[in-house]
């Protein structure tokens, strides 16, 4: 049982760490300035035992700042070359709120969100014909 209590958390956590991240491209997206950027690099950081990669932008904003900074805020691939082209959206009082996104950001996007719903939705089933709410398997 607590595995399906586990299953249905973490797709809750992942579909509002997705929706998150989507709310905030939404609001840079709509509301604020777009440049376009380069791929300087990638920083590594480790969140437990896995290693992230976090991309390293370089932009120059409309009043001609140059900024350069990493980003966790993103929708890129991390398999993205050193000195690829990205598209950046920031905030023209705080430069240093930005976000990138990739071609394929519907896609990810979609495809994060959807498998979170799924394992909120399995584990709820799971759940329901574990407690005999509901009646699927014998």
């Amino acid at each position: 049982m607590s595995s399906y209590i586990i299953l249905i958390i973490m797709g809750v956590i992942m579909s509002v760490i997705i929706a998150s991240t989507k709310n905030k491209y939404k609001k840079l997206s709509k509301n604020k300035e777009k440049a376009d950027g380069v791929l300087m690099g990638y920083e590594s950081s480790t969140v437990k035992t896995n290693n992230l990669k976090i991309p390293v932008v370089r932009f120059e904003t409309r009043a001609k700042q140059q900024i350069v900074q990493k980003t966790e805020a993103n929708f890129y691939s991390d398999n993205a070359k050193k000195g690829s082209k990205v598209l950046v959206f920031y905030d023209p009082a705080n430069p240093e709120e930005f976000m990138i996104q990739s071609k394929h950001f519907q896609l990810t996007y979609s495809i994060i969100m959807i498998v979170g719903i799924l394992f909120s939705l399995t584990g709820l089933i799971l759940l329901l014909n574990y407690t005999g709410v509901i009646k699927l398997f014998k």
